[in-house]
């Protein structure tokens, strides 16, 4: 942010929580170190671009409503909108993501590998995607198409592992309800069987 401020000849002040981080940006930068206590009620700011976790977005928009701050640009919803991916910024934030991981490797030290949290989300988001389709007007070609088509195009080994994903439960339950009409998952005719030579 400071960078394309800069560049803007926009840059007029930086504010932290951190007194010493502030000032040292602010002579590199030449502009003022404001304290965030301060920064809302001063006249001379025209504009505060909140370098800040999203959490702490709304704190920081309702702190300048109540200093009598024009907040009308601040739009919750349209924080992620595809009409920033082509923005010099964007691109710049891209790449340091992209880098992330070997960048922090390099400067602490440390391997960093594939972290827990993105497979939480791929899960997220693959059900959510899933249950529109499946419950919509795609119905069970959303899943086919979209989900076993593809494992089997890709060579997922998930489809061949069904009992993985509790399908041997699934079984009883059905066993339980239907007995021999059950249509069931296990035996000769499930989904591992029928794509064993694919």
């Amino acid at each position: 942010h400071i960078r394309t401020l800069k560049k803007l000849d926009a840059l007029y002040a930086v504010s932290d929580a951190n007194r010493a981080r502030a000032e040292g940006f602010a002579a590199e930068e030449d502009c003022l170190a404001i304290a965030p206590e301060d920064i809302l009620r001063r006249d001379d700011v025209d504009a505060i671009v909140m370098a800040l976790p999203p959490q702490f977005h709304a704190e920081v928009a309702i702190r300048a409503v109540e200093a009598g701050k024009d907040v009308s640009a601040f739009d919750r919803d349209r924080l992620m909108s595809i009409d920033y991916d082509g923005t010099e910024l964007a691109a710049e934030a891209d790449e340091k993501i992209r880098t992330f991981q070997a960048d922090a490797a390099k400067r602490a030290g440390i391997f960093h590998h594939l972290i827990t949290l993105p497979t939480y989300h791929t899960a997220a988001l693959s059900t959510d995607n899933l249950a529109r389709e499946y419950f919509g007007e795609q119905a069970m070609l959303g899943y086919v198409k979209n989900v076993q088509r593809e494992e089997i195009r890709q060579g997922i080994a998930c489809v061949k592992h069904q009992n993985m994903a509790g399908s041997d439960m699934g079984d009883d339950h059905k066993d339980y309800f239907a007995g021999e009409a059950a249509l069931k998952a296990g035996g000769k005719d499930n989904t591992m069987n029928q794509f064993a030579a694919a």
